[in-house]
């Protein structure tokens, strides 16, 4: 059943994404125009499928230089974690979060925040590692990975002052006011249903939260909460991009 509902959301995925190349290739050249716009959609679909770990480390502006007392807990961390050995790479954000992404034929990234590894000490991000990479053993996750790039790329057509009230629920400023006319509007109301699907889509019955417990360990996962939990409201909302199925942190 689970299966069942992932193939109908790669599926609906497919129509999404191919709609519009296969309608104005159809225009084009009827039947051969729209099986031309099928393939198109289809390489797009594998293009981004097989680096979605690269674009959303550029969207953090993620690096692999790593502190050294860190890199050291990290190692102890990766060696008990047998064939998986992903990139680890910090963003700057004060904002305590971590993000795991998988792409096809890749080994998987976890991307770390400045703010959570300044927060954290070595036992805490000791078991933020643990569950990452029991994460990047999903297999729900290349396809979280897929939809959240191009939840991505429909956020960054929409006008930032609609993504801002809608999405994160801030006031536009005066100068911001100005992109909520008519066109931004019609524009904002053809993407929104679209970034809305591609979100939903990268969501999952069995999500992965920090929330989770693990045996012997809940003493550890409950301060490594309780630390990041107490700055989210301090921070409010982040306008996510569209991939916050891939956080740890869920609020």
């Amino acid at each position: 059943m689970y299966s069942l509902k992932m193939l109908l959301r790669l599926l609906s995925l497919i129509v999404v994404v191919s709609f519009l190349p296969v309608l104005l290739g159809f225009a084009i050249s009827e039947s051969s125009g729209a099986f031309i716009g099928l393939i198109f959609s289809l390489l797009i679909i594998a293009s981004v499928a097989m680096t979605s770990e690269k674009t959303i480390s550029q969207i953090y502006g993620a690096h692999s230089r790593i502190p050294e007392g860190l890199e050291q807990t990290l190692n102890l961390v990766l060696e008990g974690a047998g064939s998986l050995s992903p990139r680890i790479l910090i963003y700057s954000d004060s904002y305590p979060n971590a993000l795991v992404v998988r792409q096809i034929g890749g080994r998987g990234s976890i991307l770390m925040s400045q703010g959570m590894v300044a927060l954290l000490n070595d036992m805490e991000l000791r078991e933020v590692m643990k569950m990452c990479l029991a994460r990047l053993k999903e297999r729900t996750l290349l396809f979280q990975s897929l939809s959240s790039v191009f939840a991505v790329g429909v956020f960054g057509l929409i006008p930032s002052a609609w993504s801002k009230l809608v999405f994160i629920g801030q006031t536009p400023t005066k100068s911001e006011k100005t992109e909520l006319g008519p066109f931004s509007t019609l524009v904002f109301l053809i993407l929104f249903p679209i970034v809305q699907f591609f979100l939903y889509a990268g969501t999952s019955p069995r999500t992965f939260s920090i929330l989770k417990k693990r045996t012997g360990t809940e003493n550890t996962y409950s301060s490594a909460v309780q630390k990041m939990g107490r700055l989210i409201p301090l921070f409010g909302k982040r306008l996510n991009h569209g991939t916050a199925c891939l956080s740890i942190m869920h609020f």
